[in-house]
């Protein structure tokens, strides 16, 4: 995906010919002359001829003035104060959000102007072929206040229902969809994958009907959201060449509209005429001595970011603000107790037979502790009487289940803190999830589940979460420069084809990688494709181009293999011999030991053999951590890859060491080197010497026992000579 697309035709005109009036783009329609009032003429008879101007005066011949925006014949005006449909924004993204199971919630905001007309309040949903209407049911709950309740009909497509919206309020409103939905045939955990309901924000919000006569910077951006929301590309309208720089600025500020949006800047020359179908807003870049950015109005109706060429961007700031740095995830602070309340997570509310909370967290970059220290959760919960037998809700950190508790014999009472220790291993530097699952039976499983009042389950926001502290230590990753990198610092490999993946990925990776508020480092992504690799740096990874290529190739052609014939069989010839035999277990045993002297992945080469990825992420120096290179497949979809990048900031499961791959499936494979041993960033004390020597015993449990078998050997050789030399004197 680019966030610019189209070429402006070429023009040639007459150096005679050298004003050309655009006015019509931007509602600057020139004064009329004066009409003098006359009385209405006699309708002339058809067989009268035409009547013939005298003594006219002779006008020079020039170009016309061209309004772009006239409509044609086949084509009817769009009138000013068009209703268009302001979408309802939501946390998760832009598109389409999916509520999977029995119960679920979306909330959503809804921002109503002051001096717009509301004319309804619509909400596109459609369900899936497996859910029971009679049973189920949506629920809208605006401002705090139920406004409709209905049975999701909608199982083959798309449907758009008008909500009650007296309960509008002027600025922002607060919109929640909820869904609770049974499985027309089954019941259980299973049957809550297969029900669901999706919700199109691009066709959901207000239709309002804006006022004419305000063409303000609120105006402009409520057009221009339904316009990304739509789908549509947002038309740019320039005579003269633009700045790559000024587009990639300006896409910037318009994905900061809606979260997780990737709008495409359409370039169109004045001289082409306008599109059938009109936009609701659209921008216009125009040649000034003097930077400038307004509002106007055009004559389709549409309203128009007007600016100059070549500005600094800082004259659009007061009408499209620049991208600000997102919160991320909540930092916990080792060594300290927290409960989920202060952590930021509400209680946890569970109302469905299968249900899933996941809190994300982060940890220190350098924080580590991968020996037998624990950490703790002193959980507080409750649950429903009545549950069948199988009931279970499953703790789990970073996807390892650390308790399996049955939900059975002690519903409905009041159950004493339980302590859970976990090993601390099980976490990691940068995010962290701790997950809270719930299974729950069908009973029957044969039937439609029952309606379910009240939640089945409850977490309580006094649960309590202990992690102890480290010593500064880490291991070189990807993960820790990707944490602090900033849109700025994203380039192509510097001979990158200007048409190619590598230049779309970066304009994709721009869009949807904003930094974390507060991050500090130094980190640049350098992104190149499969023609770009003789530019990756050899560093002291032993990545060879030859093994770039391999992992990030599309799937090999289907070899076709000859035609049987009726040739006589060759005898097979026996090629292994008897060392190869005995140099299997021999290589085998040494494996073993090595992978004890040095735990981690085998060696890149052995590591890369048979996998394929749509990109890579490498460090090639680990000299230079901050220095990143994405290395793209021919066939890789750059919109995918930076979505890819921008989530795996947020995941457990993201890239991590020297070199990660990203699977077709969206999963990230990730390789460190069996000999890049932690590194402590603090001095040695004795108050952290047996949490820093444990993390060296635990990353290579060989060596360490080396060591101490070393040291063990020097005792005794100095016990031996003590011994003999004093022994010796008393015999003399």
């Amino acid at each position: 995906m680019t966030i610019w697309a189209g070429v402006m035709q070429a023009q040639t005109v007459p150096e005679d010919d050298t004003i050309i009036d655009l006015s019509p783009m931007f509602d600057i329609i020139p004064d009329p002359e004066p009409v003098q009032e006359t009385e209405p003429a006699a309708e002339p008879s058809p067989d009268a001829p035409v009547a013939t101007p005298v003594d006219e005066p002779e006008v020079p011949a020039t170009l016309p003035a061209y309004n772009r925006n006239a409509p044609s014949e086949s084509v009817a005006p769009v009138t000013v104060g068009l209703p268009f449909l302001s979408p309802a924004l939501s946390a998760q993204g832009v598109g389409i959000v999916r509520l999977s199971g029995e119960y679920s919630e979306l909330p959503l905001t809804i921002d109503v102007p002051a001096v717009a007309d509301v004319t309804d309040l619509r909400l596109a949903y459609q369900s899936s072929i497996n859910n029971l209407p009679e049973e189920s049911q949506l629920t809208a709950i605006l401002n705090g206040t139920e406004i409709a309740q209905f049975a999701p009909t909608a199982l083959d497509g798309f449907m758009s229902v008008s909500l009650p919206r007296e309960a509008l309020i002027d600025g922002r409103n607060s919109l929640v969809i909820r869904s609770e939905l049974s499985h027309r045939i089954f019941c259980g955990p299973e049957a809550s994958f297969g029900i669901w309901t999706e919700i199109d924000l691009a066709q959901s919000g207000i239709e309002i009907v804006p006022d004419a006569g305000i063409a303000d910077a609120a105006a402009f951006r409520r057009a221009m959201m339904a316009q990304i929301a739509s789908g549509k590309a947002v038309p740019v309208v320039a005579a003269a060449p633009v700045d790559p720089a000024q587009l990639t600025d300006l896409a910037q500020r318009l994905a900061a509209l809606l979260p997780g949006a990737a709008p495409v800047l359409e370039m169109q020359s004045p001289y082409v005429p306008e599109p059938e179908e009109a936009a609701l807003a659209r921008i216009a870049i125009v040649a000034s001595q003097t930077p400038f950015a307004e509002i106007r109005t055009g004559a389709d109706g549409a309203l128009v970011l007007v600016s100059s060429l070549g500005n600094d961007g800082s004259v659009i700031d007061p009408i499209l603000a620049r991208p600000a740095a997102i919160a991320g995830l909540l930092e916990f602070v080792p060594g300290a107790s927290a409960t989920l309340a202060e952590m930021g997570f509400p209680a946890i509310s569970m109302q469905g037979r299968y249900g899933r909370r996941d809190l994300g967290f982060r940890l220190p970059a350098d924080w580590l502790l991968i020996s037998s220290q624990g950490a703790q959760l002193d959980l507080i919960y409750d649950y429903a009487p009545g549950l069948p037998e199988g009931a279970l809700m499953l703790v789990k950190v970073n996807g390892t289940t650390i308790r399996m508790l049955p939900l059975v014999d002690e519903g409905g009472e009041t159950l004493p803190m339980l302590p859970v220790r976990f090993s601390a291993r099980l976490l990691a530097p940068g995010p962290n999830n701790l997950t809270f699952e719930t299974i729950i039976p069908g009973d029957p499983a044969d039937l439609p589940c029952p309606r379910i009042e009240g939640p089945l389950l409850r977490v309580s926001d006094q649960s309590v979460l202990l992690i102890p502290s480290s010593p500064k230590m880490q291991f070189v990753s990807v993960s820790a420069a990707l944490a602090v990198l900033d849109p700025a610092a994203i380039v192509a490999a510097p001979e990158a084809d200007s048409d190619g993946v590598a230049v779309a990925a970066v304009q994709s990776l721009m869009l949807g990688l904003r930094p974390f508020e507060g991050a500090d480092g130094d980190a640049m992504l350098t992104v190149a494709g499969v023609n770009d690799l003789d530019q990756l740096p050899a560093g002291d990874l032993g990545l060879t181009r030859q093994m770039a290529e391999v992992a990030v190739a599309t799937p090999p052609p289907v070899v076709t293999l000859p035609a049987p014939t009726d040739a006589p069989a060759q005898p097979i010839e026996v090629t292994e011999t008897l060392s190869d035999r005995v140099g299997t277990p021999l290589r085998g045993i040494w494996q073993s030991l090595r992978s004890l002297a040095s735990p981690g992945d085998p060696a890149l080469p052995l590591w890369l053999d048979g996998r394929q990825a749509e990109a890579m992420l490498v460090m090639p120096d680990a000299a230079a951590p901050g220095a990143l290179w994405l290395v793209l497949s021919t066939s890789a979809d750059p919109a995918r890859v930076a979505r890819a990048l921008a989530e795996a900031r947020f995941d457990p499961a993201g890239p991590t060491g020297r070199l990660a791959l990203l699977q077709p499936d969206g999963t990230w494979q990730s390789w460190r080197a069996a000999t890049t041993a932690p590194e402590l960033d603090e001095p040695l004390t004795i108050a952290n010497f047996r949490t820093v020597a444990g993390n060296y015993a635990s990353w290579s449990p060989l060596g360490f026992v080396i060591i101490l078998a070393g040291l063990m050997s020097i005792s005794v050789i100095l016990g031996l000579v003590f011994v003999v030399r004093t022994r010796g004197s008393r015999k003399r």
